[in-house]
């Protein structure tokens, strides 16, 4: 379960180091705004990522559909916030919208394939426990 975990999180990290070479990509030939719109993308999914990865850490071990419920019920939490940023960054610090919500969709989109990977990895061995608690009796001998 613990390497499970872990391959998770690497995994999740995935997304946001290809988002931050695109971010200095765009740095480098794009306008302020398009870096920005990428830049604030980048790290609010990250920020999404990281909130998972510390409430994930917790139920894990408890139920899974708790776990089931935590990713897939934050996606429309996820989109409200993107628009709310959306919006609030064209006025306010000037974004790119287009280059905001292609960096956050991205982002969040492979985290979310990736969290539901790690839900049914985690649901597989806990059945696989389980079956193997009720197996216990005792064994002949090999």
């Amino acid at each position: 379960m613990k390497e499970k975990f872990r391959n998770t999180v690497i995994l999740m990290f995935v997304p946001f180091v290809i988002n931050v070479m695109v971010t200095v990509m765009c740095a480098v030939t794009r306008g302020t705004s398009e870096f920005k719109g990428y830049l604030a993308g980048t790290l609010l999914s990250l920020m999404f990522s990281l909130i998972w990865v510390f409430m994930a850490r917790k139920v894990s071990e408890s139920n899974i559909m708790v776990l089931f419920a935590l990713s897939l019920g934050s996606f429309p939490v996820k989109i409200l916030i993107f628009a709310i940023f959306a919006f609030g960054g064209l006025y306010i610090f000037e974004i790119n919208q287009m280059y905001f919500g292609f960096s956050f969709l991205f982002g969040t989109i492979i985290t979310l394939v990736i969290e539901v990977w790690f839900i049914i990895s985690v649901n597989k061995l806990n059945i696989a426990r389980r079956a193997g608690k009720a197996d216990s009796g005792p064994r002949p001998a090999e």
